[in-house]
């Protein structure tokens, strides 16, 4: 999507359109200095001006009225880093009314994201309706608005210079001196505009510099240790100085308005650096995916409709078809259910039959399980029972069927006595028909098997024994 981009640079208002290779542009005849001028001279340039099929329109400018600033937020997904960055704004009182943000965010070499520091650019958001506003009356569609720097950033790639290093780039554009502090992988640290020229130009620049040094330094934590300029100012390299640990050097010629404008054309609208609301930036997008989903919407209810009505018709076929099908089902059911009796009962035979049989003289697992809860006391809950073959005595000569049992629980109530309950139990156990004893209970003094520390706590109780 090719976007009409508008270049409002120190009073100079040009629209620039893409022409194949090449840009073309036009300039308003006079200076625009002031809003309400920008409102004017803006609606004439977008409606004299021919832009072909291209109807979105990009602001780019150096105004003050966007504001820079670094801030830091804890790491946070980046749906609700803009949240946070919005209330670090307001409490920082950057700006005393509502206003919308362009989010870049700064990760330092090996950083892993979600990174803690941004530069946001900070807009009023009613000068932004405001602009929208005159945009739309020219039958055009504002999508964004960025400052310079974003459109500087080329320049920062081309320096050759190491990605994770950082450095001070100066450039003059318009009659006017950018800083841009940045790295050369195209990360904008920190830019600010410094409008002087003629005889003040290089102690203004010095001036300048040093502040912008002293920023990095405090704000971002970082020591410029290069300073490069471009062709244009070169001439200020000589006299420059920023500090004996700081080296100035010059990169050759930079980018004009035009071709600031033209790095733009494929600027995407969804980018967080836009300062321009989602809500506006997007409201094309986001008609036609409403139109898609309508359409699509339109389209689901005429087949569902007619699926419907083919699996109605089916519905009655199938229907006459289950009748037959589900008397004879129930009959299946019937015999089915009563044979699964007789298995049971089978079953049930055989088991007692084999618990008389060969295990009528020793305690087993099965009888031990029906007649523990008798013995269960009813002030005790029991949330384990563990029931084992000893198999030193099974495996000694004679063999013995002895078991192992590790009963652990609790109290029935909060505050009742553990101790009553858990020699009741005990006396409960001796007195079954096979004679369970203790090896060590909930407050038995003799040493037993390890008992865990959670079980000697109030209200918790535990019985460790065997059969006889």
């Amino acid at each position: 999507m090719s976007l009409r981009v508008v270049v409002w640079i120190q009073s100079s208002l040009r629209v620039v359109d893409s022409a194949g290779r090449k840009a073309r542009s036009v300039t308003s005849p006079v200076p625009v200095a002031t809003r309400e001028e920008l409102a004017i001279r803006l609606k004439e340039l977008l409606t004299k001006s021919r832009g072909g099929s291209a109807k979105n329109v990009l602001f780019l400018t150096d105004s003050p009225l966007l504001l820079p600033a670094v801030e830091e937020v804890p790491p946070a997904e980046s749906k609700l880093v803009g949240k946070l960055l919005s209330k670090r704004v307001e409490k920082a009182k950057l700006i005393n009314e509502p206003f919308a943000l362009g989010i870049q965010p700064i990760l330092a070499p090996g950083e892993k994201p979600p990174p803690r520091r941004y530069l946001v650019t900070i807009g009023p958001l009613a000068w932004l309706n405001e602009l929208d506003a005159v945009v739309s009356q020219t039958g055009h569609r504002l999508v964004a608005v960025v400052p310079l720097a974003v459109a500087l950033r080329p320049l920062l790639k081309k320096t050759g210079l190491p990605p994770a290093e950082p450095f001070l780039l100066v450039q003059e554009l318009e009659g006017a001196l950018y800083q841009i502090v940045g790295r050369a992988d195209g990360t904008i640290l920190f830019y600010r505009t410094l409008a002087v020229g003629g005889a003040t130009a290089l102690e203004g620049l010095q001036r300048e510099v040093r502040r912008t040094l002293l920023f990095a330094e405090q704000k971002l934590n970082l020591k410029i240790p290069l300073i490069l300029l471009t062709e244009e100012p070169a001439g200020l390299e000589t006299g420059l100085e920023a500090g004996e640990e700081v080296k100035v050097q010059t990169v050759g010629q930079g980018i004009t308005a035009i071709q600031a404008a033209a790095s733009l054309f494929r600027f995407p609208a969804r980018s967080p650096e836009n300062v321009l609301p989602r809500e506006i930036a997007l409201r094309e997008q986001t008609r036609r995916m409403r139109m898609l989903l309508n359409l699509g919407l339109a389209g689901m209810i005429t087949f569902t409709v007619a699926w419907a009505a083919t699996k109605t018709i089916q519905r009655h076929f199938l229907v006459s078809q289950s009748l037959k099908e589900e008397g004879m089902r129930g009959q299946d059911q019937y015999r089915l259910e009563r044979l699964q009796d007789e298995y049971r009962e089978y079953l049930r035979s055989t088991d007692g039959v084999r618990v008389v049989m060969e295990e009528t003289q020793v305690p087993v697992v099965e009888l031990i399980l029906r007649t523990l809860p008798e013995a269960l006391p009813a002030g005790l809950v029991m949330s384990r029972c563990e029931i084992r073959l000893d198999e030193k005595a099974a495996g000694g000569k004679p063999s013995q069927p002895i078991y192992q049992l590790k009963l652990e629980g609790r109290t029935r109530k909060a505050n009742e006595a553990v101790l009553p309950l858990v020699k009741k139990l005990g006396e409960n156990l001796d007195k079954n028909p096979w004679n369970a004893t203790a090896d060590v209970a909930s407050g038995a003094a003799r040493a037993g098997p390890e008992v865990p520390a959670e079980l000697r706590g109030p209200g918790m109780f535990y019985f460790y024994g065997r059969t006889r």
